[in-house]
């Protein structure tokens, strides 16, 4: 349940960009999904609500545990002391809360592009979507015999955000059309290994927030697109530049019927797989 106080507080909000900031200076990463979820109802509800501004902090609030460490030094599934299943579960929740963080931060953050309402309400679908998959996988790792926290995580979905924070175009780019496709990407391949663990209550869960990823992708490509046409610029290009720039490349396979089925053509993403080996050689 949401926190008495943290319900007190949101009595006296009449600016989207005040949850958010509630959001990120957080802790309980429970507490924010459910503070997303009620934003996105209070914004669904009251189409004259107020967008306002508030710059985000440096970085979203966060427990003590699970603890933040370099990528490198995450256990691999084998090296871990978790059960497969249960590893893959608690790698997606971490995912989900930094996508709930994310899509905040990018609210908050370029409330200067003078963007429609309907953006705001698109973004924030995507955030309540995020948080309902984060309550969902912690519901399930509680039925696992497992907690988010059980194993440590890694920061570097948020460094993408550092990398993207002076633009939103790019920052539409590495987290709705690359992370959130990769995931697309990932779809099958993650179901097949929950079934090979004899957990199909994992298996159907994973298959339905993958399959809602593909809606997040088609916004995302919606606004970058947008914005493209706004500033006529090649959103096609600036796609491409912007994956060599900050991802170098991207591995291949790609799950093309879903990533069609978001909108995504083939000859924006294709080309960039063809870039690991000479970034390798360079």
């Amino acid at each position: 349940d949401l926190d008495r106080n943290i319900e007190l507080e949101i009595l006296n909000f009449n600016q989207l960009t005040e949850f958010g900031y509630l959001t990120l200076t957080t802790k309980d990463p429970i507490q924010k999904a459910l503070i997303t979820q009620i934003a996105f109802q209070t914004l669904n509800s009251i189409k004259t609500y107020l967008i306002g501004t508030k710059n985000p902090p440096n970085k979203p609030s966060r427990p003590e545990i699970p603890q933040i460490v370099p990528a490198k030094l995450v256990p691999n599934f084998k090296e871990a002391s978790l059960p497969h299943n249960v590893y893959i579960i608690h790698n997606l929740a971490h995912i989900e809360l930094n996508a709930v963080d994310l899509c905040w931060d990018t609210i908050l953050r370029f409330t200067n592009y003078n963007l429609p309402f309907e953006f705001y309400l698109d973004w924030l679908s995507i955030g309540n979507d995020e948080a309902r998959h984060f309550l969902l996988l912690i519901k399930r790792l509680n039925e696992l015999d497992a907690k988010y926290g059980d194993m440590v995580v890694h920061g570097e979905l948020w460094n993408i955000a550092e990398k993207t924070k002076d633009c939103l175009k790019e920052r539409i780019i590495m987290v709705q059309l690359v992370e959130e496709a990769r995931a697309l990407d990932s779809w099958q391949r993650l179901v097949s290994k929950l079934w090979g663990t004899r957990d199909g209550e994992s298996a159907k869960l994973i298959n339905q927030i993958c399959k809602e990823e593909i809606v997040h992708v088609e916004k995302g490509l919606k606004w970058f697109n947008y914005l493209c046409e706004k500033e006529n610029i090649d959103g096609m290009q600036l796609y491409q530049q912007t994956v060599l720039k900050i991802a170098k490349f991207l591995p291949a396979p790609f799950n093309i019927e879903a990533r069609l089925q978001a909108g995504m053509p083939e000859e924006w993403y294709k080309p960039m797989s063809s870039f690991k080996l000479l970034n390798k050689n360079s």
